[in-house]
Formats: C-alpha cells, sequence, structure tokens
C-alpha cells in the first residue's frame, strides 16, 4: 500500500498518533490484528474521524498472516517465517514487498493448518524459509514445496544470508540500521527501506559481528547509512565510527596525579550509584491493620496467594495485610536509560556480589533488564543484557539476593497457558519464558515493563540461554 506503519498500545490513540493520521491526510486505516489485539474502540474512534477502516485479523497471529497474504496474493510465492520471535521477518520485510509477497508465519515444529493448505494450493511458488533448523525445523520445511532456506547461525548471520541472496535486487544507494532486539524500530522502518529498494540491517552495541563484518566489505559509505533509533537505542558508535555528525570535542583534560585516581573511580561509582533505583511496590493502608494506621505508606514486601494479601513494611515495621485493606499504587513507567558495560561491570564490583558458580544475575526491576556477568567477586565482566517483565505492583518480583535452585522444561495453567524453560529462585519466583500455549504458540510476548504476577518473564533464545547455560547455585540479585 506504500502507507506507513503507526503503532498503538492497543486500547488508546494517543494524541500524537491522531496528530500524525491528520498531518498524513489519510482517508483509509488498516487495522491488523483482531479485536483482542486492538480494541473495538479506536476502530471506532477512526471511523468517527471520516476515515475508512479495514481489520485485517484472524485469530491468532498465525490467521491474521494468513488473511493477510490473501489480500497480497501468493502467485509469486511467499515467505515463511518464525512467529515466536521477529528478527528474521524483519531481515526480510523489505524485500517481500517489493516482490509482493506475503510473509506468513510459523511455530518451529509444527505449520499452521490453514497456512498448510494454503500453500498446498500453491505448489508453483517459490517459498523463503527464513532462519536456521533452530528457528524453523526440518520438519516444518519437509511440508512445504520449492522451499529455500535462508539461516544462519543467529539472527544476524541470517540478515547477512537475505541480504546476500537478493543482492542484485537491492540498491546500497541508502541503508537502514536497526537495533536486532527490539522490534518497533525494525517493523516501521521496513517500509521506509521498501520505497528506495534498501537493505535493513540489524545491528547491536555488543556483538552483531555478521552484519558489521557485512557493511565494512560492502564498503558501504557513511553517508548512505541511516541509523533508525534515538541515541539511547542505537549509539553513534554502533559500527565502531560515527554514522551522524560528531559532537563538539570534549576539553582536553590533564591527568590527574595517581593520588587523586581513587578519588575519581569513587565519583563515578557514586554517580553509577544513583542512577540504580530501589524497585519497590508501594501501598497506602485504607484502614488500621496491625502496627500501621489508615494512611501509611508502606512497602509491598512479598505478595501472598497471587493478590489476595501482602507482607509489608514501613519504619521497622511489618505485618501482613488483606488485599482489601490496601490501596496500591499504579505501575511506574520503565526506566528507559541505559547503563552501559563499563557502568554496570563497575556497580556489581563495587558493591561486592559473589556467586556460588562462575556467574551472577543483576535483575534491575526500574529498567526491565537482566544483567548476567561471568568471572568472580570483584571481576565480574558482562556477558549480556536483556529485557524482562517483572511483577505488577499488586503482584510484585520479590527483591532481594536469591539463588537458581531448580529448573523444568514447561509448566501450563488450566487453560493451557504456560511458560517454557522455568528456572527457580525463590519460593513460586521463577524466570520463564513470555507466555506460550500447549502448542508453544506465544500468547503474550510482554517485555519492558511490570506484566506478570511475580515470575520474571524473558524472551525465548534469552530463557532458554538462561535454562542451559547458569547452574543451580548462580547468584540473583532484584534490586
Amino acid at each position: 500500500m506504500k502507507a506507513p506503519i503507526l503503532l498503538c498500545d492497543g486500547e488508546n490513540l494517543t494524541e500524537g498518533l491522531k496528530g500524525e493520521i491528520k498531518r498524513l491526510g489519510a482517508k483509509k486505516a488498516y487495522i491488523i490484528g483482531g479485536q483482542g489485539v486492538i480494541l473495538p474502540k479506536i476502530e471506532k474512534e477512526l471511523t468517527d474521524n471520516s476515515l475508512e477502516c479495514t481489520r485485517i485479523g484472524g485469530k491468532d497471529r498465525y490467521e491474521t498472516s494468513l488473511k493477510i497474504a490473501e489480500m497480497v496474493g501468493m502467485e509469486k510465492g511467499a515467505v515463511i517465517a518464525s512467529a515466536i520471535d521477529f528478527p528474521d521477518s524483519m531481515s526480510i520485510a523489505p524485500i517481500a514487498c517489493n516482490k509482493l509477497i506475503p510473509i506468513l508465519l510459523t511455530s518451529k515444529n509444527s505449520i499452521n493448518d490453514r497456512i498448510e493448505k494454503t500453500i498446498s494450493e500453491n505448489t508453483k511458488a517459490t517459498y523463503y524459509i527464513v532462519g536456521g533448523q533452530g528457528v524453523i525445523s526440518k520438519e516444518v520445511e519437509n511440508k512445504v514445496p520449492n522451499a529455500i532456506r535462508l539461516g544462519g547461525k543467529n539472527r544476524y548471520e541470517t540478515n547477512v544470508q537475505v541480504i546476500k541472496k537478493f543482492m542484485e535486487e537491492l540498491s546500497f544507494d541508502k541503508v537502514y540500521l536497526s537495533v536486532g532486539n527490539k522490534f518497533p524500530d525494525a517493523l516501521c522502518s521496513s517500509v521506509v527501506a521498501a520505497n528506495t529498494k534498501s537493505p535493513l540491517i540489524l545491528v547491536e552495541e555488543y556483538g552483531a559481528y555478521e552484519t558489521k563484518d557485512f557493511v565494512k566489505e560492502k564498503a558501504i559509505k557513511e553517508e548512505n547509512i541511516v541509523l533508525i533509533g534515538s541515541e539511547k537505542t542505537m549509539s553513534n558508535t554502533i559500527l565502531e565510527k560515527k554514522q551522524r555528525p560528531a559532537p563538539p570535542k570534549p576539553p582536553v583534560i590533564k591527568p590527574v596525579p595517581s593520588t587523586d585516581t581513587k578519588k575519581i573511580e569513587e565519583q563515578k561509582y557514586n554517580r553509577v550509584q544513583a542512577m540504580v533505583k530501589s524497585g519497590v511496590a508501594y501501598g497506602t493502608l485504607r484502614k488500621n491493620v496491625g502496627p500501621f494506621k489508615k494512611g501509611e505508606r508502606v512497602q509491598i514486601v512479598k505478595d501472598i496467594g497471587n493478590g489476595k494479601s501482602y507482607r509489608v513494611y514501613n519504619a521497622g515495621k511489618s505485618g501482613t495485610v488483606n488485599r482489601a485493606d490496601i490501596s496500591i499504587a499504579g505501575d511506574p513507567a520503565t526506566d528507559k536509560t541505559r547503563l552501559n558495560k563499563s557502568e554496570l561491570e563497575l556497580f556489581v564490583n563495587k558493591k561486592g556480589f559473589a556467586s556460588g558458580t562462575k556467574y551472577f544475575i543483576w535483575v534491575d526491576v526500574n529498567r526491565q533488564m537482566v544483567n548476567v556477568f561471568s568471572g568472580s567477586k570483584g571481576h565480574w565482566n558482562l556477558s549480556r543484557s536483556f529485557s524482562c517483565a517483572s511483577g505488577k505492583n499488586v503482584t510484585p518480583t520479590v527483591r532481594g539476593n536469591f539463588v537458581l535452585q531448580q529448573r523444568g522444561d514447561s509448566f501450563f495453567n488450566s487453560l493451557g497457558i504456560g511458560a517454557l524453560y522455568w528456572v527457580r529462585f525463590d519460593g513460586n519466583y521463577l524466570f520463564h519464558s513470555i507466555l506460550v500455549n500447549r502448542k508453544k504458540q506465544v500468547v503474550d510476548s510482554t517485555l519492558g515493563k511490570r506484566a506478570s504476577h511475580g515470575c520474571i518473564r524473558v524472551g525465548l533464545d534469552n530463557i532458554k540461554w538462561i535454562y542451559n547455560t547458569l547452574p543451580d547455585n548462580t547468584a540473583v540479585w532484584i534490586n
């Protein structure tokens, strides 16, 4: 449609979004997803503002992708990509747009029945399976005729394989770079890249050497590179060279006498420490309870019985209160500032954290980030950082020092909703995957904000890495 992609939270149209729709002079709106994803009130608000709305949505993401495919047509083929994670879809999205072929979503080991039937009716088309067998299995590939697999050992190598496959159809007069572990920027920029037949290259600050090497080997000029995202999302030095105008040179600082080195290090630590806030959930008593008075503000230490009652604390007093007797503050916004590698390492090493293994985990609740270090006390080195979703204020994640102590491959409730690769760190509190159903299809991919009943959710790749790599007795600190 050569139309921009605008993102909403599924519940409301922000004033900024309304203003952009007005600026575009849009007459039509395509709503992608069922009514459970984007509420009917948004559709009504659009139609009330004289927009002609078309909703394209199925009962899940698989059927939604099929409905889009039916609109686009599959005579020229289609892309088969993972529904569990986004990067492979993003790698090929601009190319699929230019080739006028749709992207069909699949789980790793099974393909949606309706999608399989549609493919069987288009056996002469060419299908591009994006991702290695760790993402889309050979079993799925065997059900797809005329399949060409474009995959590597990770999302970045897959990105390079996709670009190389369609090299002759792409223009490198403009190249778009987006962070490979956050989908919104890449999703929105895929339309822009398609307009100029440009590749979309996925990168990250630490790692992604496959794509960084590709940019260097291809000798892509700096003036042809467009970085998608803010300075916080993607630094100027993402490719180990500046892509935006260089900032003013800082004043030359004369070397400090060695006697002041310790003081400077301490000042740096104090600055970092001030950025690390406690992730306390607070509530206000509605009546006198035990040692607490009506109107007293208390810390919620621990949820008891999934939001039925709480252990609370204030000014040296502790006790248990029922849910009906306490008003709990709403979930705070996630702190979007990021600590860099040296700041993270300085903080944990100065704090003196120890672990029973060669790994240490710090869950930064305010930033909704999990930071994993390797090494030993006083010598921790950052291994990886990734987004998480901790407990909402009404069912908060416990804070303090814990250790990994038990693990399992999955769990599900009576409705068939659960998670994969759980690892216990305290009682019923676990690290586990984003929510899936018994078919291992993702039903809630929320990360980056408080969203759980107290456990810590992380992406499928990252929880599998925790499950397979971090042994029992690994120390965990939740601030």
